[in-house]
């Protein structure tokens, strides 16, 4: 407690730059491409995750964070509604996603430094996890300057990596419309709706885990210049800003490139290669790739720091070894971010290990949808138990419709993020694996490393964190 009181945290957040930490949390146009394939279909997932998740996860974030105004997100608010070993549990699998997501995310900037330098690049194993190791340790020294220079980087990063590129290519689709060029996407009623089996479902739950992240700048509550007033409106302000670029950006790959040549990998950088050979702009694809290589390093640092410090909060509670919590100054994580960048440079290896990038790139996807399943269990679940528990607390912003409208919002939440933890064992029909049950093995023994080391801290540890609480309170009362 002593740290935390010489070196309070400083309110540097405003609306702007906590609603660019939401947009560099969950928005990627690495994702575009996939979505392009589906065409009209797209703009029918990108709703439909909205209402059952995006906008349930960004209404419960948004009380919960003015409503409990300290570090720790949802180690915070769990522990608030059901104690510290869940509060533990949930700030585990929000750490341990945020490792695993990482490889996934790094395969797309890997795949623009390469259109940058040789595009055969894409292709090479050794040249991704390469790249994966550069990013992880240059991210972790970043944030080790502090909470300012991270959201600096991640603001200007987003803006000029994501949201103009994003724009790009939606103002670039419509001049090729507007211009009377022909279009690879006819509109058609019935190609809204799409067809309802097994293989959709599951890519739908993949749509709703690129929703995911709203939480985030939870983490960053301390350093909220106003909580009460910038919470809700940047995370509000973030979803239509999400949403907007989710379902026109894909409409725009499937207006231009036909749906048998979009590349999943590189379709992003395919888009803007094919308008800058059709517009005649040399070295166009270029400047962009590097602009989506520096919106990816936003989103991966946006990421980097906010789980870690609420696992600090989790640690300082008795739940890790006391060298575990070493900050810095700046009062950042250090100790954490260094066994961070460990796990995820072994993750990282998994490139080389796998038959395939493919293969290595749908396990990390799978694993990272299970484990953020997890996280919104935790978040709907404590959102509507401390409706009852405080029913007084004050809440400067509340999901409205009274315990009614929290019941229906966190209840369509949490059955959709269940739904998405069972789905995420179903195998992806393109990739071969020799059977559905070597697939689901990969994931129960990715789940069983992750998640086993906190069931470990959490049965062995719980006396410490009692004995820890007793004495503040014991020290407390003896101050009165």
């Amino acid at each position: 407690m002593a740290e935390q009181q010489n070196n309070p945290p400083r309110r540097v957040l405003g609306v702007l730059a906590l609603t660019l930490l939401s947009v560099s949390a969950i928005i990627s146009l690495r994702n575009l491409p996939l979505m392009g394939l589906y065409g009209w279909s797209a703009v029918f997932f990108y709703f439909a995750a909205a209402v059952l998740f995006l906008i349930p996860s960004a209404l419960v974030s948004a009380e919960l964070a003015t409503g409990w105004q300290k570090d720790g997100g949802v180690y915070a608010w769990a522990t608030e509604a059901f104690g510290d070993r869940a509060g533990f549990a949930g700030i585990w699998a929000a750490w341990t996603t945020s490792i695993v997501l990482f490889p996934t995310i790094m395969s797309f900037a890997a795949a623009s430094l390469a259109f940058v330098i040789n595009p055969l690049l894409v292709e090479s194993q050794t040249f991704i996890f390469w790249v994966t190791l550069a990013i992880f340790w240059s991210i972790t020294f970043v944030n080790f300057a502090g909470m300012k220079v991270s959201a600096l980087f991640s603001s200007v990063g987003t803006t000029l990596g994501t949201i103009v590129p994003g724009a790009l290519i939606i103002i670039l689709a419509l001049h090729w419309v507007w211009s009377g060029h022909p279009v690879e996407l006819t509109f058609s009623w019935p190609a809204l709706i799409p067809d309802f089996n097994l293989q959709n479902i599951v890519f739908f739950a993949g749509v709703i885990l690129g929703f995911s992240g709203m939480e985030i700048t939870a983490y960053h509550v301390q350093e909220a210049r106003n909580p009460q007033r910038d919470f809700g409106r940047s995370l509000l302000l973030a979803a239509t800003i999400i949403v907007t670029l989710s379902i026109f950006g894909s409409l725009a790959i499937a207006y231009l490139i036909p749906q048998n040549e979009v590349n999943l990998l590189a379709g992003t950088l395919q888009i803007f290669a094919t308008i800058g050979e059709r517009l005649g702009i040399p070295y166009f694809v270029e400047g962009i790739a590097l602009m989506l290589l520096i919106g990816t390093l936003a989103q991966v640092n946006t990421w980097y720091l906010g789980p870690a410090k609420g696992l600090l909060f989790a640690g300082k509670s008795g739940y890790l070894p006391k060298h575990f919590t070493k900050t810095s100054k700046a009062n950042i994580p250090i100790a954490i971010l260094f066994w961070q960048a460990i796990i995820g440079s072994v993750l990282a290896y998994a490139f080389l290990l796998m038959p395939s990038v493919s293969h290595a790139f749908w396990i990390m996807t799978a694993l990272t949808t299970q484990l953020a399943a997890i996280i919104y269990l935790f978040i709907f679940a404590s959102a509507i138990r401390l409706r009852y528990t405080q029913p007084d607390r004050v809440r400067t912003f509340k999901v409205p419709g009274g315990n009614l409208g929290m019941w229906l919002i966190s209840g369509f939440g949490f059955l959709t993020a269940l739904s998405v933890f069972i789905l995420g064992f179903v195998p992806p029909e393109k990739l071969d694996y020799a059977s559905v049950w070597h697939y689901e093995a990969y994931l129960l023994i990715g789940l069983f490393l992750l998640l086993s080391p906190a069931i470990y801290l959490m049965i062995t540890r719980h006396k410490n964190v009692i004995l820890r609480h007793k004495g503040k309170t014991t020290s407390n009362s003896g101050g009165h």
